[in-house]
Parts: structure tokens; C-alpha cells; sequence
């Protein structure tokens, strides 16, 4: 019994195929930075005698969404004046350097994939969060900042859910292009060849 395959079964086994190859050069990526800002926030700190002090933090996170190790991850600040304390979670050592012009950098070193690192700085209140300002970059590029806000962790099965369907619609977009093409070229499963 002979297998009767049509052109639009090799479409659909094209279209398969092709939307394989795309899932797979997505997810095949190097080290991917990622920056946020977590909060920032100002304090008055009561004292005995006088006005109460003023005190402003900030968060940065930093982490590495790829798939290899980011090297010599840094941040490079517009300005970062001696006053200003930095703790880094988890504990890492790190090195704080002074450029020109009052800006600075802290250099991590390698952050691994999936690894997320907390920076903590702590100033007086005549500092603010947009005059330290930060970007974060390695050896592999600069870091991507991205905007966020709280939000529900979406559960596990419904990712896998979203990212089938998401595959699914690939396929079909990718099959349906295919048989327009063809349509409009005029092949038919007669004339092909």
C-alpha cells in the first residue's frame, strides 16, 4: 500500500518543522542581563536634638535570564559620591570604582545563569535615586532595563499551556503563509515538480 502524501501534508509537516527550528534558535541564547528597580523610598530618621535626618534608599536587581555565565557584569552610575553605602545580597564581593566627573561603576564579576543579585544603596537626604542613576552592562553587551510592577505568579501549568497554544498558532500562521505562497505562485500539487 503506498503512502498518497498531498502538498498541503508536506506543508503541515513544514510548517511543524520550521516553527521547531524558531522555538529552538529562541531559546538557545547567550547570557541575558536584565535590570529593575525594586523601590525607592525616603526615610526621616528621628534625633534628639534638632530636625529629624532625611535618608533615601534604593533597590537595583540584576539578573541573568540567559543560558551562560554574564562576565564582568558592572554598573556604571552617573554619579556616586563616597556617602552613598551599597550592600550587594547575596554576599559577593565586589569592587567600587570612581570615574570621571563624579560618576562610578561596581564591578559584580560573572553572575551565572538564572542567578538574581540584589543592590541596596543607602544615602543622604540630599541625594536622589535619579541623580545616582544606573546601567548595567558586561562583556557580552548591556543590560536590558526593564519596567515592572508586582504582579500573581501565573502557575506552571498555565505557562505550558500559553507557550503549546503560543506553538500551536506558530505552526498554523507558518501553514497558512506556505499555502498562500503557493497559491499564489500558481503550484498545484499536479504542476509542482
Amino acid at each position: 500500500m503506498a503512502l498518497d502524501i498531498q502538498l498541503h501534508d508536506w506543508l503541515k509537516i513544514a510548517a511543524f518543522g520550521i516553527s521547531l527550528l524558531t522555538t529552538w534558535w529562541a531559546m538557545r541564547r547567550g547570557p541575558r542581563i536584565v535590570y529593575y528597580l525594586l523601590h525607592a523610598n525616603s526615610h526621616e530618621i528621628p534625633i534628639q536634638q534638632g530636625a529629624p535626618a532625611q535618608v533615601n534608599t534604593h533597590v537595583l536587581m540584576i539578573h541573568n535570564l540567559g543560558k551562560t555565565t554574564a562576565k564582568n557584569v558592572k554598573i556604571i552610575h552617573q554619579f556616586l559620591p563616597t556617602e552613598v553605602t551599597i550592600s550587594v545580597w547575596p554576599p559577593t564581593a565586589i569592587q567600587r570604582n570612581t570615574l570621571p566627573q563624579g560618576a562610578g561603576e561596581i564591578v559584580i564579576g560573572n553572575v551565572v545563569p538564572k542567578k538574581q543579585i540584589t543592590v541596596s544603596y543607602i544615602y543622604p537626604g540630599g541625594i536622589n535615586v535619579g541623580q545616582i542613576g544606573a546601567m548595567v552592562e558586561s562583556d557580552e553587551g548591556m543590560g536590558e532595563r526593564v519596567p515592572v510592577q508586582q504582579s500573581r505568579i501565573t502557575p506552571t501549568w498555565q505557562r505550558r499551556i500559553f507557550l503549546w497554544l503560543i506553538f500551536v498558532g506558530l505552526a498554523f500562521h507558518i501553514y497558512v503563509l506556505m499555502r498562500l505562497t503557493f497559491f499564489l505562485l500558481g503550484w498545484t500539487p499536479l504542476n509542482l515538480a
